[in-house]
């Protein structure tokens, strides 16, 4: 996939960056050379690939990028395959792997989370669908709630903490308008959820659009390729690269 060319950017795309440079400069202090970072998520942050193995996921690129702009980077990636937001939740509460702690010392986190929720309501066989639409719609709705709560129990440890939360692509198997509609309404839940409590939405959907065939290799798994990740940590990086200047100077967007 070849990233978009033009750097007009979209209105939506300003207010991205212009809430996340407000909420990180609230958090750190002008020329910090320090930077934490907490990853959080399913098996788009740890990294799984369409063939059932692990390797780098997204944040592994995201952190990669803010190291070459000159930051002292501590990076954790606590991203577990398999997990919904019920079960993020259940871990926040049990700190699972000190991760309270961890939150406590992070400027960023991003949030992949949800998609489990619904794809576990959904029976996929090539080419077929099958689902409850009333069990399909709890989910979403609960996947969204879910997420409010983990933005709050979050918040709640670190409140000037940067919040992104990263959406999920449609084009899982089997690839059609009725799974695409069934994401879509997945990523408005998550999205509403995100942006009403403090936290920024990344949409990915387009961009994994562009280039299904190179980033989502097998057609019976929803799992991205390397360079699939690597596209979504160009498209999150839009909005961040702004936080992370190699000048090292806080920012201070215009009024």
């Amino acid at each position: 996939m070849k990233l978009r060319s033009s750097r007009v950017l979209s209105i939506t795309a300003l207010a991205v960056i212009t809430f996340c440079a407000t909420a990180f400069t609230g958090c750190q202090p002008e020329n910090k050379k320090d930077v934490s970072y907490l990853a959080l998520g399913d098996s788009l942050a740890a990294g799984q690939t369409p063939y059932s193995t692990h390797d780098k996921g997204y944040p592994d690129f995201i952190a990669e990028k803010i190291k070459a702009n000159g930051y002292d980077l501590t990076y954790h990636n606590l991203g577990i395959s398999g997990i919904n937001t019920s079960d993020m939740i259940e871990g926040l509460e049990q700190d699972y792997k000190g991760v309270n702690e961890l939150i406590a010392e992070a400027d960023l986190i991003t949030i992949d989370i949800g998609g489990n929720d619904l794809i576990n309501r959904i029976k996929r066989s090539r080419g077929f669908i099958e689902y409850d639409r009333q069990e399909v719609d709890g989910a979403v709705k609960k996947a969204g709630a879910n997420l409010e709560s983990i933005i709050k129990m979050i918040k709640k440890q670190k409140p000037d903490v940067v919040i992104c939360v990263i959406g999920y692509y449609a084009q899982l198997p089997p690839r059609g308008q009725e799974i695409s509609d069934l994401i879509k309404a997945l990523n408005d839940s998550l999205q509403k959820a995100a942006t009403t409590n403090g936290a920024v939405f990344i949409a990915i959907d387009q961009v994994i659009s562009q280039n299904v065939t190179d980033y989502l290799p097998n057609p019976d798994d929803e799992h991205l390729s390397i360079a699939g990740y690597k596209a979504v940590a160009d498209e999150v990086w839009k909005s961040m690269e702004y936080l992370f200047p190699k000048d090292n100077q806080a920012i201070h967007p215009k009024t």
